[in-house]
């Protein structure tokens, strides 16, 4: 199924609320046109509990916008070695402290998180 609403509509949220509060979707993937990432995830988290059918919430804009040919993807030597972000970081250096916590921090506290169970496991 597919919803859009205009940038004129995102003047009425209330409307869009109770739109995916109807529809109770188990997926709800969030692109805010033009927006960038944080208000996104912002979004999202702000508006997570009204959506008491939503397991997974997942903002897309950045997906959306190298499938349209917007972003430009790194290419394919480095895509192919896993240096994708590298590449995003050289052309949006913005970008370095999100790719940090990607990069690093997350799969350090992912690490550190399965140790942790592994050990309690025991």
């Amino acid at each position: 199924m597919r919803i859009h609403w205009d940038i004129d509509e995102w003047n009425q949220p209330e409307d869009l609320l109770s739109r995916v509060q109807q529809l109770a979707p188990d997926i709800l993937a969030v692109a805010l046109g033009g927006m960038g990432y944080s208000k996104q995830e912002r979004w999202i988290v702000n508006h997570a509990p009204q959506f008491p059918s939503v397991r997974v919430a997942i903002g897309v804009g950045g997906a959306i916008d190298m499938i349209s040919g917007r972003t430009m993807r790194a290419p394919a030597c480095m895509r192919s070695i896993g240096l994708e972000w590298f590449w995003r970081l050289l052309r949006q250096p913005s970008r370095l402290e999100r790719i940090y916590r990607a990069v690093v921090r997350f799969p350090i506290a992912a690490i550190s998180d399965r140790l942790r169970v592994h050990r309690e496991v025991r």
